[in-house]
């Protein structure tokens, strides 16, 4: 960061949940004015409270609003777009930027962060500054439903804080003192960009996630292990390291079909083993729970298959596995021949 660009942030809240900080570095030394009063109302906490209204897809998220009377009840000034040096803005050609829309009239402001190149934004917009750290909740906003006519998100997208930092001041990305121990940034965009820094930072925040599942609080566990399926995004890398994360993502993916299981959510079980089967199709585990889910959900010739597959000699279940199993694949096949009986006497009523 050069001496004359500042740092602020907002914090992100999805439909009640946390995603995470995001930090922008402001292009001060170009847009002086502009950026001072982003900076005020940063640090007067203004943008809380305010939403995000509109999602355009590959384009950009957009919200932030700062009314009149905001300004009034700040004491802030209003700064027009039209400040000097706004003609040498820059374009909305890469993801990341931060970018101001002023309506004059009115006295007031909306900010918008593109998640790819943006044509629409370049008319009435200008580029004030570029996300740091935290694109990773950006990215979250991206693909949340929204109303096809006004593009405004189906569910809430709010900024639950803000502020400016000094210099040297922390970021609050990475949590520095965290109760539970994970130490990481809530996203992977934010750390290293080793393969093997990030498959072992997943595996941390797995265990972490084991912890919480082990003592029942599959909130918090699924949570951890969301976080570390995060941390496994390959970016580019070669054959052996995509193996390695595979191999990892099977692993985490599985942590999240055993919360999924304990909280009845069985089509969530069902489409999560199949992901993993992808991975790696003789895990027993994946197969007998795919199984399960199919049993209660009815589904018994597909209950049926995945059983018999988990019991099939290349698999290589071990004793426990094989007894479970089976019991589970003779409840499967009972089940199925009372079905079958059932519409055989129904079948024989009606034509009798």
């Amino acid at each position: 960061m050069s001496e004359s660009e500042h740092r602020v942030f907002f914090d992100l809240q999805i439909a009640q949940q946390k995603v995470g900080r995001i930090v922008c570095e402001l292009r001060t030394a170009h847009l002086p004015k502009i950026c001072h009063m982003i900076r005020q109302l940063c640090s007067k906490n203004s943008f809380t409270g305010t939403q995000v209204d509109k999602i355009v897809r590959k384009e950009y998220i957009q919200g932030f609003h700062i009314s009149a009377e905001t300004f009034l009840e700040k004491g802030v000034s209003f700064v027009e777009q039209c400040e000097s040096g706004y003609q040498n803005h820059m374009m909305h050609d890469t993801f990341g930027l931060l970018s101001l829309c002023t309506n004059e009239e009115e006295g007031s402001l909306k900010l918008s962060i593109t998640v790819k190149e943006s044509s629409s934004l370049t008319e009435d917009s200008v580029v004030i500054g570029r996300v740091v750290k935290g694109m990773g909740a950006v990215k979250r906003c991206e693909y949340i439903a929204v109303d096809p006519t006004t593009m405004r998100p189906t569910i809430s997208v709010l900024i639950i804080g803000c502020g400016s930092l000094e210099r040297e001041e922390n970021d609050g990305v990475s949590p520095v003192d965290s109760s539970d121990g994970d130490t990481f940034p809530e996203y992977v965009d934010d750390f290293s960009s080793r393969i093997d820094d990030r498959i072992d930072a997943s595996n941390e925040i797995r265990k972490i996630g084991n912890e919480f599942f082990n003592k029942g609080d599959c909130a918090k566990a699924l949570l951890k292990y969301e976080k570390a399926f995060r941390y496994l995004a390959p970016g580019l890398c070669s054959f052996e390291e995509t193996q390695k994360l595979d191999q990892q993502e099977a692993i985490v993916l599985g942590n999240i079909a055993a919360v999924k299981m304990r909280t009845k959510e069985y089509d969530h079980v069902k489409e999560i083993c199949s992901k993993i089967l992808q991975l790696d199709s003789k895990n027993v585990k994946a197969l007998f729970r795919r199984g399960y889910a199919s049993y209660v959900m009815n589904d018994l010739d597909q209950a049926k298959t995945d059983f018999q597959a988990a019991l099939s000699p290349e698999q290589n279940a071990c004793e426990i596995e094989i007894t479970a199993i089976r019991s589970w694949l003779q409840k499967t096949e009972l089940a199925i021949a009372n079905h079958a009986a059932k519409e055989k006497k129904t079948f024989s009523k009606l034509f009798a």
